[in-house]
Formats: structure tokens, sequence, C-alpha cells
């Protein structure tokens, strides 16, 4: 690939979005809500419009720099629930595995997806998260089993145990440093029962990203709104190797499906620790974890460190 496709090729992905809902092959070929479309350095996949894939080679020029204003706390949560409240993956995982006995405490609930599912099925459960607008939307749910707290995942002050504690969904891959991780665990392991099981899913990131090194890889997917409008969530992320960091920038292109309402580009970024494998388990290890199981996927398959993008692991105080 020719080093001017390197630098251009998410703006010409874009681009190439933006004339799909024009393209003639639309009408019989049109993405399902969610859809992956993804080009990187590594090309292009339009698997519902192969003619618009093609169509990307040709593209010579750069795009206008675009403005984005600052996505606030509101719209965060409210993006986040429209794309997360319809995955149940992670849900099932932990429905088949965790006992319904003892308490549960879930670390970085957002807006109560995890936590609400497993109080409807029984589960006695609390979640805890650092945003208070999150919160909000998670006790829109009522329910008698199951329980809010603004809280630091560093800093627990919980005065019962836990037989069980999640930290799902790459929650713990966004604390900054590794000071702060290790806190985290500490933490846990303080607040477990003797015989608690900790729960954790962590993200690992792709090997081809990690020999980028810097490089972007452009992603985007796409929603529907309740209006019938589009969501466009355009994904830019790339991997500081020397910092063992992945940085995401999410742009949000908001749709409305009449003229009434305005267009909108919203972004925000963030980064998190995108440890190895090995590392991951050394420093659950040093902090008072005896692992138990360790999983590649939801379907609870073994981890494979040279291909798997999340770990999934149970682990008891040593």
């Amino acid at each position: 690939m020719t080093e001017w496709l390197k630098v251009h090729a998410w703006n010409a992905c874009v681009r190439k979005y933006r004339e799909f809902e024009s393209h003639p092959l639309r009408q019989t070929q049109k993405p399902q809500c969610n859809q992956h479309l993804t080009l990187g350095l590594f090309g292009s996949q339009f698997p519902h419009c192969p003619e618009v894939a093609k169509d990307l080679s040709m593209e010579y020029h750069q795009e206008p720099k675009e403005i984005f204003l600052p996505l606030s706390h509101e719209q965060y949560c409210m993006f986040y629930d429209l794309e997360m409240n319809h995955f149940h993956d992670d849900v099932d995982f932990y429905l088949e595995t965790i006992e319904k006995t003892g308490k549960i405490l879930e670390l970085g609930c957002g807006s109560g997806r995890i936590t609400r599912c497993l109080a409807e099925q029984g589960y006695d459960t609390s979640g805890i998260d650092i945003s208070s607008r999150m919160l909000a939307s998670a006790k829109r749910h009522e329910q008698s089993n199951k329980r809010y707290a603004c809280m630091d995942m560093c800093k627990l002050g919980f005065q019962c145990s836990f037989s069980t504690i999640l930290i799902p969904y790459n929650t713990l891959n966004l604390l900054p440093d590794l000071s702060a991780i290790k806190s985290c665990l500490n933490e846990v392991k303080n607040a477990l029962t003797a015989d608690g099981k900790l729960f954790l899913q962590l993200h690992i990131a792709d090997k081809r990203l990690i020999k980028l090194d810097g490089k972007k890889i452009f992603q985007f997917q796409m929603f529907d709104l309740e209006d019938g409008g589009r969501l466009i969530k355009e994904t830019l992320k790339w991997f500081d190797r020397s910092r063992q960091q992945l940085t995401m920038e999410e742009r949000f292109r908001v749709r409305p499906a009449t003229t009434e309402k305005a267009k909108e580009d919203l972004s925000h970024r963030y980064s998190f620790v995108s440890y190895s494998p090995d590392k991951w388990q050394q420093l659950i290890e040093e902090s008072g974890f005896r692992i138990q199981n360790l999983f590649g996927d939801y379907h609870k398959s073994s981890f494979n460190s040279s291909k798997d993008s999340i770990m999934l692991l149970i682990a008891k105080q040593s």
C-alpha cells in the first residue's frame, strides 16, 4: 500500500460512507445496524457492497479538516446505552458461571447493564461507578435486589464482603497506570470473602495494531435512532508500544430523520493500558490471586495469546 493511502485511508473510508446512502447497491445490500465497516492499513472490507470498497483505491485527495464538538456526559451516556444495551454475550457468560449464593459487586457498572440483568435473574447485586451521570441512568430501573453507589474502584468503602466481584468489559484497562491497577486489585482482594472469586475481563491489543506502533486504524458502526435517523460512530485507534497504551478517538455523527433536528458531529478521546497477557497474569498473581480459569471468549474457549483480543479470567485469593 502506498504512503499516501496509509495517511489518508480513513478519510477515503468516511467519504465513501457518506456516498453510500445514495449508492445504487444500497437498496439491496444495505448493512444492518451495528455492522462494522473497517478500513485499516491492511486493506478494506465492505462485505455488503464490494463495488464501494473497490472505489476506495481511486481516492487521491485529502478531505478538508472537519470540526467535532466535545461530547457531553449526557450524550456519552445516551450513545453508550444505544451501543451496549443489546449486547448480552458477557451477561450470558456470567449467568452460566456465577453461583447465585452470596453477594455480587460490579466495578465500573456504568448505566447498570450487567448489574440489572443479574438482578433480574435473582442475584443479589451491587454496582459502583465514578460517574454520577451514568449511575443516574442505572437507577431508573428499580429493583429490591440491586444497589448502586458512586465510588472510586481504587478506594472501596464497603463494610461487607462479597462472594463475587466483577470487573467487566475492559474496565481495569481504563485505570491510568500500574499503581492504580495494583490499588484496585488490592481493594478487590480485601472486599472478597475468603473463598470469593474475581471475574475479570481485560482487553489485549491486536498484534497487528502493536506492530503499527502509532499508525492509526479506522472503523465505523451504524445505529438506528428512535426518530428513524442514524448514529454513525467512527473510531480511530492507535497503539503506543513504548507506553503499552491504546488510544481511541471516537467520533459520533448524529443524523436525525428530519430536518427539524440539527445534525451534530461530536467526539472524545481516551486511552487505556494494554499489557501483554503474560504481564497481566503476573500482575494478578503478584496482587495475591490464583488464576483458576482463563478464557479467550464468552463461550469459554481456551485463551490463545496469538489471536484473542479479550482475556476472561476467574481468580481466587492465593
